[in-house]
């Protein structure tokens, strides 16, 4: 876990639909409604997994679950994952599921990421049945996420005091910060599992 006053990589916010701006000359936008728009901020007082070793792989339209799978794959692993190795694991587990330009069948996430992973949601639900992301990553365990409804996988990893999380986009490549409510569909990962 490391502590620091600066995210080593620029570090974006999450503006509401109503601010955006999607000719930002800070970086890249995204046009889909309730979307984040690269605005650089600072932020003091966070937590955040060391993750600047790692890169996602290049990314493809409609591959960001994969990206985001080889992202963490690599973290725990110390050695680089491409997504291709979780295309032809998911195209094994699911012969009938193809994957399109959005990506994959919402309902084989879930299966997917437990079948690839060792996952700790059940160790960090709170008392009211909530998962408990900000503890997992004291623990220094990365968060598989989903946003925009499901349409969308990134990689949670930190937080701030405000209520945020913070964030790697497979699409972007970059820290963003967005409010909790914004995330949904949270794997806490423990390790990969081997098959």
């Amino acid at each position: 876990m490391t502590e620091m006053a600066i995210i080593q990589t620029t570090l974006y916010d999450q503006d509401p639909p109503d601010e955006r701006d999607n000719t930002n000359e800070n970086g890249p936008t995204d046009e889909r409604e309730g979307g984040y728009i690269a605005t650089p901020v600072q932020i003091e007082n966070y937590n955040i997994i060391d993750t600047s070793d790692v890169q996602f792989p290049p990314y493809n339209q409609g591959e960001c679950v994969f990206s985001s799978l080889a992202f963490i794959s690599s973290w725990l692993t110390g050695t680089q994952y491409y997504s291709g190795t979780f295309i032809h694991e998911y195209e094994r587990l699911f012969p009938n599921s193809p994957i399109t330009e959005e990506g994959i069948g919402i309902n084989n996430v879930g299966v997917f990421v437990t079948h690839l992973f060792e996952t700790l949601n059940e160790n960090y639900k709170t008392p009211d049945g909530d998962i408990d992301v900000k503890s997992a990553i004291d623990d220094n365990h990365l968060c598989y996420a989903e946003v925009y409804d499901g349409s969308h996988a990134v990689v949670i990893v930190g937080y701030d005091n405000d209520g945020h999380y913070l964030f790697q986009d497979p699409q972007y490549q970059g820290v963003f910060r967005a409010d909790e409510e914004f995330f949904e569909d949270v794997y806490i990962i423990g390790g990969i599992r081997q098959h």
